[in-house]
């Protein structure tokens, strides 16, 4: 049975999960189920990857390419989950966070590394990205009460977003994450199941054509584009090591003393981080191939190639019209929650990213 050795005064007071504590470890788990008890960064991280690029911009792909690059989302989302065991690794192993990792790379330094200023550089158009993102969501929610109008619904996200994360517990986060995981993966999916009782329906030969490794015209710039919107992204990666650390991962592999014990706790605990990284990948994996399935059997059918939010008014209204008034609000919630979830984690993550910045 797994054992945590700790000190008597932890029992009473918060533990800080990014301090390893000599006298602290967990055996990590050893079955299957018992490691899924311990599934939890990669929803979380799943929340984050799953937004605006898989909601519009895979869909206007598949509006545009119909289903020839189908194999080709399958492998960004499968060939960069490698990158993402790496550092998280290197979190276990080390109990470092992401960007006390990067401050350690070689060349010129101006009280932190250059590594550090370019990821500020790239956190003040990442803010432009949540904006975008915080404007999207109160288009969904203007769509299901339009008498409160855009800007409202903008400002009202904002302030329950802050609310929410006033706490700054990673179990709130974790939980919400999962909550709206589960709930736009189930309304996603049940859309592009009612989707093959229309015309719209897609059949076995459109999915073999997808997987034939062939490429449509301008077929670099489109696998550039498959690439960069699919899959996790720079920030989840740099986000996922804070993600396993408050989750406890880091801190029971224990503080590292070469031992045989302390070698076999973090082979343990990487396996269980392996799990969670893999199982949540699926997650991720089959949404982004629901939003490109809609777009290559309803728009690319009918040659239509909406923009932006236009997407979701568009989906919605043609959900409305083939199934009925369910469909609508059952397409708005997935893309609620879509859009929603990503704005959440990013805010919660770039909190703990500020704050390990300005202690470097």
């Amino acid at each position: 049975m797994n054992q945590a050795l700790s000190k008597p005064a932890e029992s009473s007071t918060q533990i800080d999960p990014y301090e390893r504590d000599p006298s602290y470890f967990l055996d990590p788990p050893e079955a299957i189920k018992d490691m899924l008890r311990h599934w939890g960064p990669g929803l979380v991280l799943t929340a984050s990857v799953v937004g605006s690029g898989e909601l519009i911009a895979t869909t206007s792909l598949g509006s545009r390419v119909g289903y020839l690059v189908l194999w080709l989302i399958i492998l960004s989302c499968f060939i960069k989950v490698s990158l993402q065991l790496v550092i998280g690794r290197y979190a276990l192993y080390s109990g470092e966070t992401t960007l006390r990792f990067l401050n350690q790379i070689p060349g010129p330094r101006l009280r932190a590394s250059w590594v550090i200023w370019l990821w500020l550089a790239m956190m003040i158009l990442v803010s432009f990205q949540q904006g975008a993102m915080l404007a999207g969501v109160a288009q969904v929610l203007n769509l299901v009460i339009p008498q409160l109008s855009v800007t409202a619904w903008a400002a009202v996200t904002a302030v329950v977003t802050i609310l929410l994360l006033r706490s700054g517990k990673y179990s709130l986060v974790e939980t919400l994450s999962t909550a709206m995981v589960v709930s736009f993966t189930f309304a996603t999916i049940t859309c592009v199941a009612f989707l093959q009782r229309t015309v719209y329906a897609f059949s076995t030969a459109d999915l073999w054509q997808g997987l034939e490794f062939q490429l449509p015209p301008g077929g670099a710039g489109i696998a550039m584009a498959v690439f960069g919107i699919t899959g996790i992204g720079a920030t989840e990666l740099i986000y996922y090591p804070y993600w396993c650390i408050e989750k406890g991962y880091a801190r029971s592999v224990g503080v590292q003393d070469n031992s045989a014990a302390w070698y076999s706790r973090a082979r343990g605990w990487i396996r269980t981080m392996n799990w969670d990284a893999f199982l949540s990948m699926l997650v991720y994996t089959v949404v982004t191939l629901a939003f490109y399935l809609l777009g290559a059997s309803v728009l690319h059918s009918k040659d239509i190639y909406p923009e932006g939010m236009e997407m979701v008014k568009l989906l919605s209204n043609m959900y409305t019209q083939v199934l009925g008034m369910w469909a609508f609000y059952l397409f708005l919630l997935g893309a609620f929650f879509v859009l929603y979830s990503t704005i959440f984690v990013s805010v919660a993550a770039n909190a703990r990213l500020f704050i390990d910045c300005f202690h470097i």
